[in-house]
């Protein structure tokens, strides 16, 4: 999707307001998936429509819609257009969810692997080096 998965909200927030006529939109990841929340336009006090967003059987998140202009209401056209763009957002959390996943899962592979040298590096050091100069010393010996 992107290079870094938080930034992918704000675009998804800002195309379903733009889609909407919404002022304000939020995608609200759950605690879970370890993202921030992205949102587009203005601050989202009390969101008019909520829509939980989740991908095979598994809870991602909510869709937070604000209101339109002073005076718009939403229609049942726009309420449709809601649930489609819902089943689009829930997977793309999920594939952010994934990556988010996959780079702690590298991250912790990196670091295992630095341990790992680390820890060859001192046997060396202390094991082998000690007893290299041992035998250096019998041999002049």
């Amino acid at each position: 999707l992107v290079d870094e998965p938080a930034a992918a909200l704000p675009g998804l927030a800002r195309a379903v307001s733009e889609a909407l006529g919404a002022t304000a939109v939020v995608i609200e990841p759950a605690p879970a998936l370890r993202l921030p929340s992205g949102g587009h336009g203005r601050e989202l006090a009390e969101p008019i429509l909520e829509r939980q967003l989740g991908h095979r059987g598994q809870p991602l998140g909510r869709l937070l819609v604000g209101a339109r202009a002073p005076g718009e209401q939403y229609a049942a056209d726009d309420l449709e257009l809601v649930a489609i763009l819902v089943r689009q957002i829930a997977p793309a959390l999920d594939a952010l969810r994934l990556a988010v996943e996959l780079q702690h899962s590298r991250e912790g592979i990196v670091s295992a692997r630095e341990e790992e040298r680390r820890r060859i590096r001192r046997e060396l050091h202390d094991g082998l080096g000690s007893a290299l100069a041992g035998i250096a010393l019998t041999l002049e010996a």
